[in-house]
């Protein structure tokens, strides 16, 4: 069963498949699904953390949170937002400590696919990236 409230994602998953009688794309597609959904849920537990936090998703609640309220209750908690963001977001851009799985995921996808998967997915990936640090980094 796919759902399709996340037509992208969703179709993304199928097209890294769309060499079906190959062996290496059918292993490259569960891969690239399997570690994209351990990625998202690493992603999804900094986030609901921030949730936790700061009782908010608001950039400006999260900035305010960061400047006025720093206590010594919170340095831990911060740390864990921060590591848990980056190791989510360096898992879904490929980044050095967490890029050996791309290998593994693109040997088997077809070639005009893992071209649209290194650059565009990447893209927005990273925008996305440099959205959320330099909205809520900024003092």
């Amino acid at each position: 069963y796919i759902s399709c409230d996340r037509p992208l994602i969703t179709s993304l998953y199928l097209l890294s498949a769309c060499i079906y009688y190959n062996r290496l794309s059918i292993e490259g597609s569960i891969k690239y699904f399997i570690l994209g959904s351990i990625a998202s849920s690493i992603l999804l537990y900094g986030i609901s953390f921030i949730l936790i936090v700061t009782t908010s998703l608001d950039f400006f609640s999260i900035k305010y949170f960061l400047l006025f309220s720093l206590e010594s209750k919170h340095y831990l908690d911060i740390i864990l937002i921060i590591f848990f963001l980056t190791i989510g977001f360096f898992f879904k851009l490929s980044v050095f400590p967490c890029h050996m799985w791309t290998i593994d995921t693109y040997e088997g996808i077809w070639l005009p696919c893992t071209v649209f998967f290194a650059l565009v997915v990447k893209l927005v990936m990273f925008i996305f990236t440099m959205r959320v640090f330099c909205y809520v980094g900024r003092f």
